[in-house]
């Protein structure tokens, strides 16, 4: 009886302890320990257009799949570095993304359509920082959203 209960306790806290790791790895940010974490730090080069733009823009990191690492952060003018966090080791690709936040919106939206990307393969370890740098006027896309006749 006191084997099952041991083993009990244990599984317990083998499985509480999975969910806060994964947990804290989905939220963005880093836990007490950051050497257990991935650090990808997007660093926003800001032109004219991205500072003068009343749109929303959402910076966020995804993998390969397209799947979100952590979760998407607004863009603030005057805050041009945002971090990422990600239990690893993990090999693959990963790319930092400045973007409307709802693509397509309204048709008759004055706003500039911004999307600047930066990505990074290989394998990425714990406790090391990758940076990933968007520059506004590196030759991305950036259009006006015309409205759209009817």
């Amino acid at each position: 009886m006191k084997k099952i209960i041991i083993l009990s306790s244990i599984t317990i806290m083998v499985i509480f302890f999975s969910i806060e790791l994964s947990t804290k790895a989905f939220s963005g940010k880093a836990g007490s320990d950051n050497n257990v974490f991935i650090h990808y730090q997007v660093i926003i080069y800001p032109d004219s257009r991205i500072d003068n733009n009343a749109c929303p823009l959402m910076v966020q990191m995804t993998n390969g799949s397209g799947m979100l690492i952590g979760q998407p952060q607004l863009y603030h003018k005057g805050t041009n570095i945002y971090n990422f966090y990600e239990a690893g080791p993990v090999t693959g690709l990963r790319m930092a993304q400045l973007t409307d936040e709802e693509e397509g919106g309204s048709p008759y939206d004055v706003c500039i359509i911004i999307s600047l990307s930066d990505s990074k393969s290989g394998t990425f370890y714990n406790g090391v920082n990758y940076p990933f740098n968007l520059n506004g006027l590196s030759g991305q896309q950036i259009i006006p959203n015309f409205p759209q006749g009817n």
